[in-house]
């Protein structure tokens, strides 16, 4: 009758109030695996997040550091500051180590700020902004959003 009727209706509402909880467990258990898996990973390397995100930030540091070191450009007036030579080598093993701890940590670290910053770091290695004075402002930059990594 009229009950049955009324069950069929619903029975599209409860089959999805039903898969909610499925979904939010799922969810959970993925994050927990990821958690576990990077405790794996990281034993004897990286004690923990806060550790990962220091190691991190000494990086973005050296970077800095490499940037604000730079010499004049002997070739064109020396006005503009460049990286070159066994400079450039050094400031892009930096920024590659830089991205492979946050790729290494960003199970653990909010995925949007992580994509943010690795879209910064590929335009601080663009042909672009070889000149230093554009590379310690993007450096800024992905300083400042280094900080929300771990929020």
């Amino acid at each position: 009758g009229a009950i049955d009727d009324l069950i069929d209706a619903n029975r599209l509402n409860v089959q999805l109030l039903a898969a909610v909880p499925a979904v939010l467990l799922a969810v959970v258990a993925t994050r927990l695996a990821f958690v576990g898996l990077f405790a794996i990973r990281s034993r004897g390397t990286i004690g923990s997040v806060r550790d990962l995100h220091a190691e991190m930030a000494d990086v973005l540091l050296r970077m800095e550091r490499r940037v604000l070191l730079t010499g004049p450009d002997g070739g064109r007036g020396g006005a503009r500051l460049r990286l070159r030579g066994p400079e450039l080598g050094e400031f892009v093993l930096l920024s590659h180590t830089y991205m492979s701890l946050l790729d290494y940590g960003t199970p653990l670290l909010s995925v949007k700020a992580a994509d943010a910053v690795h879209g910064e770091l590929q335009d601080l290695l663009s042909p672009e902004s070889v000149d230093a004075d554009r590379q310690a402002a993007l450096l800024r930059s992905v300083s400042a959003r280094h900080e929300n990594l771990l929020k």
